[in-house]
């Protein structure tokens, strides 16, 4: 197995495009969309360039915990 080695403009890139995969997620509410969108697949497409995987979140699509459930 190679490394990949990345120069500091293209680790800009890529957290760049991190950030738009975090705003794109699922279905895009930002683009009003129920499939990935054009921007979230231009973003994992830098990513498979390099053979990279963007980083994983566990639970940032999940909602967040009701708190009136006593109203």
């Amino acid at each position: 197995m190679s490394g990949v080695y990345i120069s500091d403009e293209l680790a800009e890139h890529l957290d760049r495009a991190q950030e738009l995969i975090y705003r794109h997620l699922t279905g895009c509410a930002m683009c009003a969309t129920n499939r990935h969108c054009y921007e979230r697949a231009r973003a994992e497409g830098m990513f498979a360039r390099y053979g990279l995987l963007p980083r994983r979140t566990p639970g940032l699509t999940r909602r967040p915990p009701r708190t009136d459930w006593d109203a």
